[in-house]
């Protein structure tokens, strides 16, 4: 799966100003495909980059044991002049596709086929510390998620979160 639109409607677009994107969004909140989840808690940029390694950790740990779905995809690119040029002379050339995040939405959903809730949660935590942004673990049955996975894997690993 490329994380590359098939077409742009622009040559250049305006830059992404952080001021108008620190604000919460009332679009994809809710879980809708999986029931376990991230969901931002802050706003910023998540490249291209980050896209491809999330997959590739995520396609690791799964191993055709459940599906994770990309609820928010590049749609927007970025500009950058090259090294040692002066200013002036127009915009630079694209440098590389971003996808803007709001705080509260849910980026990655998964679905999981006879899961271990130490798996699932080791597995989540590996995606978190690979985005930009901060984010947390969300579930469609939150008890489950407040009681058991978070209270064993502290138990299992010796972690104090």
């Amino acid at each position: 799966m490329k994380f590359i639109p098939k077409s742009k409607k622009f040559n250049k677009v305006f830059k992404l100003r952080f001021k108008t994107l620190n604000r919460i969004t009332n679009k994809t909140i809710d879980l809708k495909y999986g029931k376990f989840g991230i969901k931002a808690l802050e706003c910023g940029l998540m490249t291209v980059k980050h896209f491809t390694t999330l997959q590739l950790i995520i396609r690791r740990g799964l191993k055709k044991k459940g599906k994770f779905w990309f609820r928010k995809l590049p749609y927007t690119f970025t500009t950058k002049k090259p090294q040692e040029v002066r200013m002036g002379k127009g915009k630079g050339n694209h440098a590389d596709w971003v996808c803007p995040i709001y705080i509260g939405q849910i980026l990655i959903e998964f679905s999981f086929i006879n899961f271990n809730f130490f798996n699932v949660l080791s597995l989540l935590r590996k995606c978190l510390k690979r985005l930009p942004v901060k984010a947390i673990i969300v579930s469609k049955t939150k008890n489950i998620l407040k009681k058991n996975l978070i209270y064993n894997f502290n138990l299992i690993t010796n972690q104090s979160y």
